[in-house]
This record gives C-alpha cells, sequence and structure tokens, in this order.
C-alpha cells in the first residue's frame, strides 16, 4: 500500500505541516510506503487547464496517481480550504483519484473553525470520484505548542483513529 499524505498550507510555519508530519510518521511506524507533498515545498502555478509541463504538477499527478489512500490536512482560511490546495486539486481529475480513499483534517484558529473547509474538500473529492472516509478531525490551536508541535494526547489518538479508518478502507478497496 501507498499513502500520500498532503499538507494543504504554504505558510513557512504551519500548523497543517506539523499534522502531516505526524501523520507520516505514524504511518510509516506501520511499515506502509508514505510520500508527503507539501504545496510549500512543491508550490504550483496556478491551474490553467493548459500547460501540464511544470517540474511540480508532474511530480503531484505522479505522485497522487500511485498513491491509494490519501490523507490531506488543510488550514482554515475564512471557513474554505486554502487557495494553494484548492489549487492542487484542480490539476487532478478522476483519471488520478477515482475509487482511492481519501481522510480529510483542519487545522482551525479556535473556536467552531475547520468544518467547513472540511465539508468543502468533500464536495471537490467527490467531483474527482475520490472516496472520503465518514470520519475526519479539527485540530484546534490550542492543541499545540509554541513550536507547533501536537501535544494534545486525545487529539492525537483521534487523528491516529483517522489514519487508521482510512487504512482499513483502503485495504477493502485495493485488495478487491
Amino acid at each position: 500500500m501507498n499513502v500520500l499524505v498532503i499538507c494543504g498550507s504554504a505558510r513557512k510555519t504551519s500548523r497543517s505541516r506539523s499534522i502531516t508530519r505526524y501523520v507520516e510518521k505514524y504511518i510509516g511506524q506501520k511499515n506502509i510506503d508514505v510520500g508527503v507533498f507539501d504545496m510549500r515545498e512543491d508550490m504550483l502555478p496556478i491551474f490553467n487547464g493548459e500547460d501540464n509541463s511544470h517540474p511540480n504538477v508532474i511530480k503531484f499527478k505522479k505522485m497522487v496517481l500511485e498513491a491509494d489512500a490519501l490523507f490531506i490536512c488543510t488550514p482554515d482560511y475564512h471557513s474554505g480550504m486554502s487557495g494553494a490546495l484548492k489549487n492542487a486539486l484542480d490539476w487532478i481529475g478522476s483519471e488520478h483519484t477515482k475509487g482511492k480513499v481519501f481522510a480529510l483534517s483542519a487545522v482551525a484558529g479556535g473556536g467552531k473553525g475547520g468544518i467547513t473547509p472540511l465539508n468543502h474538500l468533500r464536495t471537490v473529492i467527490r467531483g474527482i470520484y475520490g472516496l472520503v472516509i465518514p470520519s475526519q478531525v479539527v485540530i484546534d490551536k490550542n492543541h499545540f505548542d509554541n513550536d507547533l508541535d501536537l501535544v494534545d494526547e486525545g487529539m492525537k489518538k483521534r487523528l491516529q483513529d483517522v489514519v487508521d479508518e482510512m487504512l482499513s478502507y483502503s485495504v477493502r478497496f485495493v485488495n478487491s
């Protein structure tokens, strides 16, 4: 099995990146192949529907195509997913994602944020024929320390449960 973890934040310092690193490490401990695509490290050009020759576009499409399951973390920007993440998803289509399992997470500034970006992500992924698992997780800023590391043990467990559910669904679909 091959899992792609996607960091939807293009910010230099990012709680979303902290989550994707945590998930990458957690999946790696299970001896599962895991790759990371980071919107900051591999910035994509604005989608225009025409030029597919940019090296980061080629890399992203290849990584998505080779993945059996995808874990996405987005920051909550004004009740939506990040523009960088939406742009990346515009570069791929159903030929990359049809029948693949997705797990979703969002990082919010506090309060009641995070749910709306996850609903938007569900809609976009449905549009490219991905299969989003029922569980999802929103992580607030108070679950991190000053170094942006996830420190809340309950939230770590919740995140692990979502990842395990994604892996469980993926095994069923990949092996069927």
